[in-house]
This record gives structure tokens, sequence and C-alpha cells, in this order.
């Protein structure tokens, strides 16, 4: 009860803490190892689509976290890399890894919460790598909004989601309101990467007219929207 207690107030402080509390957070886990499978996993479908769409242009990964994309990605994938992430530990490993990758020349670290870090630059790829959960749902179109004004005329974003049931309503709310260029989905349907632009001034399709509301995307905003209130029903659980 209490580790479900614990969890319900940690995912709150993510999504809705200050900049300074989701630093101390993840500072605390990262420098504990809490996230260590996450650093040494590999995700081979992603770097093939980065490579494809980056074409030796400059990449932002938003919620670098401990460098896992830095480390991955060979030289000739890009120009430059740009990594943000809240965590001051975070970021020191993830400047470690690449130094040992040999991209220290080519990459910047900058630490800074997700939500509101503003780019002085434009990008061929801006990555949400497993950070886009870290983005209130309600928020999600205007955060990606504002940066697709930095992204290069043919940029893209990409999207991962390691459970794609659990944050389709995210899934749901990118393909209503920009144009999707590729999709994958793991074998066992799990995993999704989107990639997606904003859609042109005048393109035909529709996005305020657009109906999500199948039974499956209901029942994914229902999941969602569950975890995102999971605190106030935990509160109003113990007033009632």
């Amino acid at each position: 009860m209490l580790a479900k207690i614990r969890n319900v107030f940690r995912g709150f402080k993510q999504k809705w803490g200050s900049a300074s509390a989701k630093r101390r957070m993840w500072n605390r886990e990262y420098a504990v190892c809490s996230w260590r499978q996450e650093e040494e996993a590999a995700d081979t479908a992603l770097g093939n689509l980065i490579r494809r769409y980056a074409r030796r242009g400059n990449i932002l990964d938003l919620g670098c976290g401990a460098g896992n994309t830095v480390g991955e990605l060979s030289s000739d994938t890009y120009d430059r890399y740009t990594g943000v992430d809240v965590s001051d530990v975070a970021l020191e490993k993830a400047a470690a890894r690449a130094q040992a990758n040999g991209a220290g020349t080519r990459s910047s670290f900058q630490q800074s919460d997700i939500l509101n870090f503003e780019p002085r630059e434009s990008f061929d790829v801006i990555l949400f790598r497993e950070s886009v959960y870290y983005v209130p749902l309600r928020k999600l179109r205007s955060v990606l909004e504002r940066y697709a004004q930095h992204l290069k005329e043919d940029g893209v974003f990409i999207v991962t989601v390691f459970d794609s049931t659990a944050y389709g309503a995210v899934l749901t709310e990118i393909e209503a309101h920009f144009s999707v260029a590729d999709k994958y989905a793991s074998q066992n349907k799990s995993q999704t990467i989107l990639v997606f632009r904003r859609r042109p001034a005048n393109s035909s399709e529709t996005t305020g007219h657009r109906s999500v509301f199948t039974v499956g995307s209901l029942q994914a905003v229902y999941e969602y929207a569950s975890a995102e209130c999971a605190l106030p029903a935990f509160l109003g659980s113990l007033l009632s």
C-alpha cells in the first residue's frame, strides 16, 4: 500500500511538480542507479529511424537521461547533438557517454525541465525518447506546437512509448493534430514509435473536428486520465 502511495505521488511530481522538485527527485534516482536497466538498453528500431530522418543534421533529445541515444548513434548520423534533462546527475553520465563514443566535440547538454526549455536553434529531429509521459496530456499539443517552431523545413518529431495501451491517449492526441510520416510498432505491438511533423496550414486533413473517440481510444483515454488523476482520486478517497 505504501509503495502504491509513493508511486502515485511520484507520478504526480513528474508531471506537475516544480522544476526544482523534479530535479531533486531525478538526481536521487540517477545517483542510486534506479535507471540502470534503461541506461543500458539499446533500441535498434529507434536508431534506424533517427538515422533516416536526421540526415546528418542536428538532433535535440528532450529528456535525454543518461545518454542512451548519443551513446548508440554512429558518427555519420548527425552533425550536432543537444541533450536536455532536468537531472544534473543524468547529464554528467550522458556527457561521459558522448565522450566515450567519440561524440564529445559534437555534443552539448543543458539542464532544464523539458516543459520550459527554450531552444536557440533549429533541428532536423526533436526526440522524446520515453519522455513524453512527463508532459501532461492537456499540455501536450501546445508543447509540441512550441517545439515545432524549432524544426527545420523537413524536420520531424520522434516519440517513443514502451506501452502502447497504457499511453494510447498520447498517441491518439498526436495523430489527431499532426502529420504522421512514419510509424513503428514492435512485434508484440507493445512499443510504438511515431515520426511526425506539424501539418501545413493548407492541409486538407481536419484537426479540430477529427473524432478520436473510438472504442480503443476511449479506453486509452480513460486509462491515461486515471493515471493523471490518481492523486486527486486517492485524496478524495481519504476524505470520503
